[in-house]
This record gives structure tokens, sequence and C-alpha cells, in this order.
């Protein structure tokens, strides 16, 4: 059962900045800012699986945490932040290294890599 309740918490997990569209190689997760201001998309080639805390699922707890990021020119995850969160401070590690577990590809920028910066994303924890 707690394997199953993961799997349904990654299937509900939500994409919520942007339209988000799953590719088969490559995720779409959001946008960032480039060096000149304009918007750079993020990609990302590697998901890991999100780990619904254990005090979290005890309790039936839902909610969700809001990450800041920037994302370097080589496609590593740089200044990852809690912006908000609710309820607080209960899912913020979880989602961090959700987070910090994913793979992103080289922002691009009229074809150079560049580094994102002020990327948001958000992580919802929801039960069955």
């Amino acid at each position: 059962m707690y394997r199953t309740s993961l799997m349904k918490i990654f299937l509900l997990l939500s994409f919520v900045l942007g339209s988000s569209t799953l590719l088969a190689a490559e995720t779409y997760l959001t946008d960032g800012k480039g060096p000149s201001g304009s918007d750079v998309k993020i990609y990302i080639s590697k998901i890991p699986q999100l780990k619904y805390p254990r005090k979290a699922l005890r309790l039936g707890v839902e909610g969700y945490v809001k990450l800041g990021f920037d994302v370097s020119e080589n496609g590593d995850l740089v200044d990852l932040r809690v912006v908000d969160a609710k309820p607080r401070a209960l899912f913020d590690k979880s989602a961090m290294q959700f987070m910090g577990g994913m793979k992103f590809l080289s922002p691009k920028e009229e074809g150079s890599s560049v580094r994102a910066r002020d990327a948001e994303f958000t992580v919802k924890f929801q039960l069955n």
C-alpha cells in the first residue's frame, strides 16, 4: 500500500507553472530568466521519485512547497530555496531532495547555454 501511495503521489505531482508538457525524452518544467532578462525554458531529463514524509503520511496531511532556483549554464541546480510552503516546514526537506535529484538540460538563449535565474516550481503532496 505504501508503495502504491507513493506511485499515486508521484503521478499527482503538479507542474503548476507554465503549460508544462511531458515529452518522451525530456520534460518542460518552467521558465527562468536569461542574462538578457528574457524567458528561458528549463527542461529536465531525469525526475527522481518523490518521497512523502512519514509523519505527514501518518497524520494524513497534504500540502505543497513552492521552490525557487537557478540553473547554471551546465545544467546544474543552483541556489535552491523555499519560497512558500503549506504547512510550513513539514514537506520542505522532501521537496528539496526531490528537486536536488532532478537532472536539467543546459538552458539556452539564442542557441547558447546560459544561466537561468528566478525559476519557480511547486511540488504538491496529495494523498488518495
